[in-house]
């Protein structure tokens, strides 16, 4: 049996792909924002018990105690084989030069402005910085409007402070 994939082709796409960009291109996984950090859908229970380590550049539910990097995360959120998953993220990584993580992208823990968050979602993603390309229409949609419910989430959590205080 051959190898379909270089070991260096899967240490890439684990280590250098940010699990947030994974996790952003697909818009049916739910996100949530929680003490400042994002949470995503766990795909195997489903739970908001989760976090990413961006230094290992993993994804971790504490419920399931399971660990995903961005090939096993679009795996077991789409169903897919390994096989599969290793081609999309290809695809999706494709004809990108750059490597390093600079170059790539990397994702802020800090809290965000309000404008920074809109002008991110407004703006046409620029294909020569982004390692995914360009949405079609209808995904670019469903993103926009996973983004307007994490803002209406973020402010609901605001409101609720300030009624506390």
């Amino acid at each position: 049996m051959t190898r379909r994939f270089t070991s260096g082709q899967l240490t890439y796409l684990r280590n250098q792909v940010p699990i947030i960009r994974v996790i952003e291109a697909m818009p049916e996984v739910e996100t949530r924002h929680a003490d400042g950090k994002l949470r995503f859908g766990c795909p195997v229970c489903h739970g908001f018990n989760t976090s990413i380590n961006d230094k290992a550049n993993l994804g971790r539910c504490f419920d399931c105690r399971k660990n995903f990097n961005p090939i096993e995360l679009f795996m077991c959120q789409r169903q897919i084989s390994f096989v599969e998953s290793v081609k999309w993220l290809q695809q999706r990584t494709a004809d990108k030069s750059a490597t390093a993580p600079e170059a790539i992208g990397t994702v802020s823990t800090q809290p965000a402005a309000v404008g920074d968050i809109l002008a991110g979602m407004l703006s046409v993603p620029d294909s020569k910085k982004d390692p995914l390309p360009a949405e079609t229409i209808p995904q670019r949609i469903s993103h926009l409007e996973q983004n307007v419910r994490h803002l209406y989430l973020l402010i609901d959590e605001l409101r609720s402070s300030i009624d506390q205080k």
